[in-house]
């Protein structure tokens, strides 16, 4: 887990530039990961440090708790992944909004390129053969 801690940190430190873009909704979603992350890191130590060894001696006790523990480890993981798929599909830092998709703009503008533009294709039509 220490290198799931790392790469999250430089890519945090990567896309949040300032601590104003914490107060933006990728911000909270930056922060709520890290939270999660925090969570999940103590029900791990709690279940390995203090149930495990009980579930081991055949514990009752200790196997309700060891699963009820389990179970909050894996809500807490289901909510990390939506906050991810939130933060991959919605929303961006401010200094990347469209840079993923720049490249399929036309110089200049904030339209694709139209059927009509020099050199331009429709999605079905392709480039005519130079070869002919």
């Amino acid at each position: 887990m220490p290198a799931v801690l790392i790469c999250g940190a430089l890519i945090g430190l990567v896309f949040i530039r300032s601590v104003a873009e914490l107060a933006t909704a990728y911000g909270a979603l930056v922060l709520g990961k890290a939270a999660a992350f925090g969570v999940l890191m103590y029900l791990a130590a709690l279940n390995s440090r203090r149930y495990a060894p009980g579930v081991a001696a055949g514990e009752a006790g200790a196997v309700r708790s060891f699963r009820r523990t389990a179970g909050a480890e894996w809500s807490v993981l289901a909510a990390v992944l939506v906050a991810t798929a939130l933060m991959t599909a919605l929303y961006a830092p401010a200094h990347l909004e469209g840079a993923f998709g720049s490249h399929l703009l036309e110089p200049h503008t904030d339209q694709a390129p139209s059927p009509s533009s020099p050199g331009a294709t429709s999605p079905i039509e392709s480039p005519p053969d130079k070869a002919r």
